[in-house]
């Protein structure tokens, strides 16, 4: 795989928290993105009593309107970040009184999209996760949670699209073909299904920034 991104730098990170705070350091629109999230997965078919893995959850901009939402213990979520998942957990979800909902061990440290949970999800979302890492990522990704999927369980993840060497985006974003942040044509997205995944080009769901959605859905 190509080298990741600065999130994996934790003296950065932590630096950019102290700086920036929790809420921005992974992009802002904290309210409008986690409702968002919450509320396409809801009209896709999610339920309170479903399991659902937050991918790429960071400080937990999803994580408080999918906990209030689901069933307690329902909601897991992993990033690459321990400082993100610290601070959001302490700064939101016992803030907020969720604790009861969200157990700390429902969530996870890990750079290689590691889930170990012991449960089998029905739904995952990966938002604005691939728009920061090379299209191999969300390969590796796929590969290493179909243990972790029920059959006809689902994983929306969202990307740019774009053909070219740049793209200018709302809010004066510019993404790439070949750094962060990325942009990939259509049919390399869809390249990446595989024996264990279908992929569905959603499209446009309503995303600030232009980020469309694609879905996978376990075989």
């Amino acid at each position: 795989m190509s080298a990741i991104n600065r999130y994996v730098d934790e003296e950065l990170m932590r630096q950019r928290i102290a700086n920036e705070g929790h809420r921005r350091v992974i992009g802002g629109l904290w309210d409008e993105l986690g409702t968002l999230q919450c509320d396409f997965l809801i009209a896709q078919g999610l339920e309170p009593h479903h399991l659902v893995l937050d991918i790429g959850c960071g400080s937990l901009r999803a994580g408080v309107p999918l906990t209030r939402y689901l069933a307690p213990n329902g909601y897991y979520g992993i990033d690459i970040s321990e400082s993100l998942i610290e601070t959001g957990y302490e700064h939101e979800i016992v803030t907020a009184g969720l604790v009861d909902r969200l157990p700390r061990d429902h969530l996870h440290v890990t750079d290689a999209f590691a889930a170990p949970f012991d449960v089998q999800f029905d739904f995952g979302i990966a938002q604005s996760v691939f728009s920061h890492l090379s299209l191999d990522y969300f390969a590796g990704c796929l590969a290493a949670l179909a243990g972790t999927f029920r059959p006809g369980g689902v994983i929306y993840a969202t990307f740019f699209e774009g053909e070219g060497e740049q793209v200018e985006r709302p809010e004066g974003i510019i993404t790439h073909a070949a750094r962060d942040p990325f942009h990939f044509p259509k049919a390399d997205i869809l390249a990446m299904a595989t024996a264990d995944w279908a992929l569905e080009w959603v499209g446009d769901w309503g995303h600030p920034r232009g980020q469309i959605m694609v879905r996978a859905r376990r075989l």
